[in-house]
């Protein structure tokens, strides 16, 4: 099965959504949006810093679209001990708390410089 990737390793609560045509919705974080999906179970989940430790990569590259789950994968990676990493985040602010500030607030916390292109659909 698909490994789940959420800011820890454990279980999550995995929300799926096969009520539309096309590629299906799925999330660990549905938001305001939780009366959408169509079903959920519980999944075995690993955080994103433990998969990079195990693979031994020390300056990763990671594209990020998680469908608003971004801020606390986000977290997880800030507070592991990489050299370097980086890579391209797709926030979906409308499920995320604060909106894109969940994930911009961390980068500014840490002093982390980015470049931010908002697509409003």
């Amino acid at each position: 099965s698909d490994t789940i990737i959420a800011g820890e390793t454990g279980s999550v609560t995995f929300y799926e959504d096969r009520s539309e045509s096309g590629s299906p919705r799925d999330t660990i974080t549905p938001g305001q949006d939780v009366k959408r999906f169509t079903d959920s179970v519980e999944r075995e989940s690993k955080s994103l810093s433990d998969i990079l430790s195990q693979k031994k990569y020390k300056r990763p590259f990671i594209k990020i679209d998680i469908e608003g789950a971004e801020s606390e994968v986000i977290s997880d990676l800030l507070s592991a001990s990489f050299e370097h990493f980086a890579g391209i985040v797709e926030i979906h602010s409308s499920r995320l708390e604060n909106g894109e500030n969940d994930v911009l607030d961390q980068f500014d916390s840490h002093n982390i410089s980015y470049d931010l292109e908002k697509k409003i659909l």
